[in-house]
């Protein structure tokens, strides 16, 4: 498997995750509310999809998306 291939085929959480473990650059978009307790907020949700979009190599991922994504991952209770 390419390298590439590896660091698209990441979860959402885990993507928010890197996010989050630099703050020195994504603070604008995502910060830690309760680090010990796994609570985070984000401040800037097209600031996000933009981030996530360009990940996914999907320069047309929404805010709404990226809510539909959050959403069913938790009903799923994953």
């Amino acid at each position: 498997m390419s390298e590439s291939v590896k660091h698209n085929a990441i979860y959402l959480w885990e993507f928010f995750l890197e996010l989050l473990e630099r703050p020195e650059f994504y603070q604008k978009e995502i910060v830690w509310v309760d680090k010990e307790e796994g609570v985070f907020r984000i401040v800037d949700t097209k600031g996000v999809a933009r981030l996530w979009g360009r990940h996914k190599n999907n320069p047309i991922m929404t805010s709404d998306k990226v809510g539909r994504a959050i959403r069913n991952y938790l009903e799923k209770g994953d």
